[in-house]
């Protein structure tokens, strides 16, 4: 059973333990400040003296720009000052329907995001924290492994994450990857307890 979300997110934030022990899901289209509201709750729960019991996974591409807007970014920008917090990072990741020029191309850096991605949700598995929070979960949804996915929500104690839902970056060759996506996040809201939508 979700739980009604009342209160603003401001009062919230005051309130991080409302969060502990749950499941919750934050999405948004570019630049509505999900990364930063999961930098947020971060701090929050370091504030509590939790930072050995969590484990940040970041997987977004670098911020890039694209017609003036800036898309993506990682969670170290808003969380500098943060220690003893251990952070799980791909070597690379890419951004594929900001930077593909074709189908093909598009096709192929979802794969490669797969290939560079899963051996750091596994290396979570293998060594799971009460604590979870993931930056950018919708770029992983685009591999169509849902599978893992569930393992990885339902495998801490308390599961934070954010995830693209919008329609900017929806042009994808005709490639399906979009509708995919959609999808999946769609899916797992259903499965989360909290899901906060910071579209209008």
């Amino acid at each position: 059973m979700k739980k009604s979300l009342e209160k603003p997110l401001s009062e919230l934030l005051t309130s991080i333990s409302f969060f502990l022990g749950k499941k919750t899901l934050i999405t948004g289209e570019v630049g509505t400040g999900k990364t930063k509201l999961t930098a947020d709750l971060t701090k929050k729960l370091v504030e509590l003296g939790l930072s050995r019991k969590i484990t940040v996974i970041d997987i977004a591409p670098d911020t890039f720009e694209k017609d003036g807007v800036k898309v993506g970014g990682k969670l170290r920008q808003y969380l500098k000052e943060i220690t003893n917090v251990r952070t799980l990072i791909p070597k690379k990741v890419y951004a594929p329907r900001l930077t593909a020029k074709n189908k093909k191309e598009l096709i192929k850096m979802v794969e490669k995001n797969k290939e560079l991605i899963k051996p750091v949700l596994n290396k979570f598995l293998l060594k799971p924290t009460e604590i979870l929070i993931i930056n950018d979960l919708s770029i992983y949804l685009q591999t169509g492994d849902f599978e893992t996915v569930e393992k990885i929500v339902f495998e801490p104690k308390t599961f934070i994450a954010n995830a693209y839902l919008g329609e900017y970056l929806n042009k994808d060759f005709s490639s399906g990857i979009s509708r995919l996506e959609r999808k999946l996040v769609n899916k797992l809201m259903e499965k989360v307890d909290i899901h906060l939508s910071l579209n209008p």
